[in-house]
């Protein structure tokens, strides 16, 4: 299967050479006009481009096409774009970009793919899974970014651009209806206020069912109920200075995201809800626990101000504040005498400016200096009582036989802390322009960060009985505590040449560096962990062929990926260690072509050779096997191949344009630790995408019917393995089953 999937390719060096030498035919060989293809203005290098033009492995999907294939967040983009996965992770968004993402299993930690609304950075994890709506357009730049961006961009960046206002009344409203209950709203209105104000309101609500029920409670699962405004004011007080305001309220408040259990880890350990007579859900969307919860609330505001100081010179500054709050109940065990609970509870508030100069020194160069400053408080909790139920009897831990009652939770696990954090960055970027057709981008960024913490950790002793019943949030009955301080610099180049063969066909290569930010594992009481680096050797070419009827995108690219921060588990604490590095070999191709009139084929497929080197740990489900030898295990959310195919076909009529469309995703096996072992894995899987759209021209009315996971296939997001005190139980996470639905918009 894996042959048949990509035939061509035999290894990662044969794969790097390839696309070298298809980027030298294009470039030596095609000559076209553009014409045809959409054109998607960016602003990834905080100057205006287009995608085409800009020297990077970058995807742009405008707000209409995400309306007309009905992709609501980032989790619907999982796949769509070359080497882009998303995962949920009880209650966690996790974003992988080139098998480099959030992999952490304690709360509070920090994303490795950073996410901006209009500029502003998100540094949670959750917000990744907040909704679309109003959007302008999604720039999701693949590979470091820590030149521009900075701290916690090292596999890339996601910017969510939102809808100016406009300069006269504009606006559309769009219902949802489908299965499971479907109902969801969204709109915006925006317009001309005064001579020099303009503003824009807009809203999304959801409302679904649950996908399963609980099967203790009878309640709804894996459903959805959220709600997300945004208002936009835009001041122009003069022609050369302009004030943008975005203020912004999301909140999410269902039992959207949870683990099931899905089995043993080991075959030969008993789980130890199984002994005690317990049961668990057959139905992969069903739960079995007291409560599955996800409560979060996040809002923000920023403040852009962009001020043309010449024809040649301008100045952007942007502030930005955002609160954010999260609580998630789960279960550790998935069996019905809730053997072990789980609560999760995250708070932050973020601070944030930016200064950017940019000047044109005319045909010579062009040339980007800035500063950042970013403030952070955040605070975690995570506690897990033990049931009463497993505290008696025969399998009891033998110095836990207290004979509690059995419908009680009692105090067990629990950690706390909070963390500070301060950082700032100058950077420069210097565009020079050596021939008409030969570019060379150079720049470097400075980042110093300093963290404190304040932490406390219980995990009752031995010889302490566990008779006081649980109640979240309340102060620890035997607290360890403990306080750090961690402070860090990092400096991060990039080196990129272009050449603009022709018009259409542009080359590139480029090294980069980037860092992902140290710190500290909240509660777990240990030493601070020192930041990851990688380095990027990419090369890549961008054409557009047959008078504008064919796109080919493509890269290749190596990364050296150093000082890899691991989460584990030792005995029973949540720890995270400098333990690994990894060599990533990989490749991406992004084709669009137009054969006739009417009809549009779309490719996209990312390649992988992700391994990790020097690396070995105790697996705490065979701890009796002792330290292993990870080295050549593939990295987690790493699948070699993806591979992504869209066909549709427009059908002119009386009544308006039809546009059938089938979407078709391969994506490969995927190991969810670094141990690569069946139980934590899913087998390679085919998803299948079907959209109708309708749209009468000059009249603002459109309308989409789809099905997604057509042939409702099962498969699991994320894995992982729950205490050995339960007997090492497998938890997970299923994707969504088949959902179709009915869309209708009206624009004006």
């Amino acid at each position: 299967m894996r042959a048949k999937a990509c035939v061509c390719v035999h290894n990662s060096v044969k794969l790097m050479s390839s696309a070298a030498a298809i980027a030298l035919c294009v470039v030596t060989t095609v000559s076209a006009q553009t014409g045809g293809l959409d054109t998607i203005t960016v602003t990834a290098e905080r100057k205006v481009s287009t995608v085409q033009e800009t020297p990077i492995a970058i995807s742009a999907i405008g707000g209409d096409a995400l309306r007309a294939n009905n992709k609501s967040n980032l989790e619907a983009l999982s796949g769509q774009i070359p080497n882009f996965t998303f995962s949920r992770n009880s209650g966690d968004g996790k974003v992988f970009i080139r098998g480099i993402g959030y992999n952490s299993i304690s709360p509070g930690g920090e994303t490795r793919v950073g996410i901006y609304l209009d500029g502003a950075y998100q540094s949670r994890n959750q917000v990744s899974l907040n909704a679309f709506y109003d959007v302008e357009r999604i720039e999701v730049l693949r590979g470091p970014q820590g030149t521009l961006y900075g701290r916690n961009t090292i596999g890339g960046a996601v910017n969510i651009l939102t809808r100016a206002p406009g300069d006269e009344l504009n606006g559309y409203l769009t219902g949802t209806i489908g299965n499971y209950g479907l109902f969801s709203g969204e709109g915006a209105i925006g317009g001309p206020l005064s001579d020099s104000v303009s503003g824009r309101l807009a809203f999304r609500v959801v409302k679904r069912n649950g996908y399963g029920i609980n099967l203790l409670t009878g309640e709804d699962v894996r459903d959805e109920n959220s709600q997300n405004v945004r208002a936009n004011l835009q001041y122009d007080l003069s022609d050369s200075f302009t004030v943008r305001v975005i203020g912004d309220y999301a909140r999410i408040d269902d039992a959207s995201s949870g683990y099931n259990g899905v089995g043993g880890a080991d075959p030969n350990t008993p789980l130890l809800g199984e002994l005690l007579g317990g049961f668990t859900n057959t139905n992969p969307q069903d739960f079995v626990g007291a409560g599955l919860k996800t409560d979060m609330e996040t809002y923000g505001v920023s403040l852009q101000a962009d001020w043309s100081l010449s024809d040649s010179t301008s100045l952007t500054f942007i502030s930005t504040f955002r609160d954010f709050y999260h609580f998630h109940q789960d279960t550790l065990d998935g069996y019905s005498l809730i053997l072990t609970d789980h609560y999760i509870t995250e708070d932050a508030t973020v601070f944030t400016e930016e200064l950017r100069l940019s000047h044109s020194f005319g045909d010579f160069a062009d040339l980007i200096l800035g500063g950042y400053y970013f403030h952070e408080n955040n605070s975690a909790l995570n506690e897990a009582p033990w049931s009463g139920a497993s505290l008696t009897g025969p399998y009891a831990p033998p110095f836990f036989n207290f004979g509690q009652d059995p419908d009680t939770l009692y105090e067990f696990f629990a950690a706390f802390g909070e963390v500070e954090t301060r950082a700032w960055a100058v950077f420069a970027q210097a565009s020079i322009y050596l021939t008409d057709q030969l570019q060379l981008d150079i720049g470097g960024r400075y980042n110093s960060e300093k963290k404190t913490l304040d932490e406390e950790f219980q995990l009752p002793p031995a010889e302490i009985n566990l008779t006081t019943p649980f109640v979240r949030g309340r102060p620890f009955l035997f607290a360890l505590t403990s306080e750090g301080e961690q402070d860090e610099d990092s400096f991060d180049p990039k080196v990129t040449l272009s050449y603009k063969a022709t018009d259409d066909v542009l080359a590139y290569a480029t090294y980069s560096q980037g860092f992902k930010a140290g710190g500290f594992n909240i509660g777990g009481l240990q030493e601070a962990f020192e930041p990851e680096k990688l380095k990027n050797y990419e090369i890549g070419v961008k054409a557009e062929l047959l008078d504008g009827r064919m796109r080919a995108n493509l890269a290749g690219f190596r990364y050296d990926y150093t000082e890899l921060q691991v989460s584990l588990v030792e005995g029973t604490s949540l720890v995270t260690r400098n333990a690994a590095s990894a060599t990533v070999w990989g490749a991406e191709a992004e084709l669009t072509f137009l054969p006739v009139e009417n009809l549009r084929i779309d490719l996209n497929a990312g390649y992988l050779d992700a391994s990790f080197e020097d690396f070995s740990r105790i697996d705490p489900t065979f701890p009796a096997l002792g330290e292993q030898d990870l080295s050549g295990n593939v990295l987690p959310h790493a699948p070699e191949y993806q591979i992504n195919g869209v066909v549709q076909y427009t059908i002119p009529t009386e009544f308006g344009d039809f546009t059938p469309s089938v979407s078709v995703l391969w994506v490969d096996d995927i190991y969810f630790t670094e141990f690569n072992v069946p139980e934590l894995f899913q087998e390679a899987r085919t998803q299948v995408d079907a959209y109708l759209n309708w749209e009468l021209p000059d009249s603002g009315w459109s309308a989409v019917f789809f099905v997604k996971n057509a042939t409702d296939d099962v498969y699991l997001s994320e894995t992982q393995t729950a205490n050995a005190l339960t007997g090492s139980t497998t938890i997970g996470q299923y994707g969504a089953p088949r959902t179709f639905g009915f869309s209708l918009t009206k624009e004006f």
